[in-house]
């Protein structure tokens, strides 16, 4: 079947800025400027993995934390 796969958590767009910049061993530096209002509607403010079906099939694994998942992504793969 299909899965949506994450940690069922919802984290902050910043949360995860602060992840990447802490992968870099970068000071937390983020520029904020306004949604644009043409597209401000359509705009995702909100993301929260539903992982209810991948539990009802027996998953029972540790769901790797955000900030050490980015870390992971950012140093093996990125850099």
């Amino acid at each position: 079947g299909i899965f949506n796969v994450g940690s069922g958590q919802a984290n902050s767009w910043n949360y995860l800025a602060r992840c990447i910049f802490d992968a870099l061993d970068l000071p937390f530096q983020v520029n904020y400027i306004p949604i644009p209002e043409n597209i401000s509607k359509n705009y995702q403010n909100y993301t929260k993995a539903n992982i209810s079906k991948l539990v009802m099939t027996g998953y029972d694994k540790k769901i790797t934390p955000l900030n050490e998942a980015v870390s992971d992504y950012v140093k093996n793969y990125l850099r």
